[in-house]
């Protein structure tokens, strides 16, 4: 049961995943430009700070979906089992060894970068909500 559901999900995820650049960019594009400069000050720091969390949230979403894909399309099930056993995280790591293995350096990069920006802007969030 839970093998048709892993299917379903990254069939589901395969035609969304067209959008994730967009929503990327649209939530850097927000994040940088709205968001953060509320930090700057006192009275709207926490809202910032709420901002932030919630949107590492998007982001690591997008991470997760986008590791799940590569390692199934790439490898197959039994790997995507292995990565949800892990405490369901563990998909990313080796979606990151798909990309090692392969040689696919800049996806390694991208996969990287929105490692660092999720966590980043998780704990950027909280110290300004806890500010």
């Amino acid at each position: 049961m839970s093998v048709l559901l892993i299917w379903g999900g990254v069939w589901i995820v395969e035609r969304v995943l067209p959008w994730f650049p967009l929503i990327f960019w649209g939530l850097v594009i927000i994040n940088l430009g709205v968001i953060l400069p509320l930090g700057i000050f006192k009275r709207t720091r926490s809202i910032s700070g709420l901002g932030l969390a919630y949107s590492s949230y998007f982001f690591g979403a997008i991470l997760w979906l986008w590791s799940l894909v590569v390692v199934y399309i790439t490898w197959g099930i039994i790997p995507v089992i292995i990565g949800l056993f892990i405490a369901g995280i563990g998909i990313v790591p080796i979606a990151a060894f798909v990309f090692i293995v392969n040689g696919e350096w800049s996806e390694l990069f991208w996969i990287t970068i929105l490692f660092i920006i999720t966590f980043g802007s998780r704990m950027l969030g909280i110290y300004f909500v806890d500010d």
